[in-house]
């Protein structure tokens, strides 16, 4: 039951940091491309890589704190299915280029986010 409260906690602050961080980056902008969700899914893919090295290379964490920042604040900071559905609204729209840009940029930069992550916190904890 602890657990579940830990990731409901986490889920709760990440996706409320989501949102704010969302339309703030929204406001910044006038461009067709979702710049917002892109933004809040690559930082969350770089926090993931980040925060999975430090709980399964070097067993930093807790299981409480994996539970809470891992499953909870990641999964509920991240925005799948917002951007599927930007990619839905894109295509219905007719922006078949801007569509496939975020789809591509937004796996490979993902991918490459996490992997970054890692080599952060390999740096910051490896001294």
């Amino acid at each position: 039951m602890k657990n579940l409260f830990l990731i409901f906690l986490g889920s709760g602050i990440g996706g409320i940091l989501r949102y704010g961080l969302g339309k703030y980056i929204q406001s910044l902008y006038l461009f067709s491309f979702p710049f917002s969700t892109f933004v809040v899914n690559i930082f969350a893919c770089l926090l993931l890589g980040f925060v999975v090295y430090i709980v399964q290379q070097k067993n930093s964490f807790s299981t409480e704190l994996n539970y809470l920042l891992l499953i909870g604040f990641c999964g509920g900071f991240s925005t799948f299915s917002t951007f599927s559905y930007e990619i839905l609204q894109l295509l219905k729209t007719e922006k078949y280029i801007i569509a496939f840009l975020y789809i591509f940029l937004s796996i490979f930069i993902a991918v490459l986010s996490i992997l970054v992550g890692v080599f952060l916190a390999k740096y910051f904890f490896n001294r």
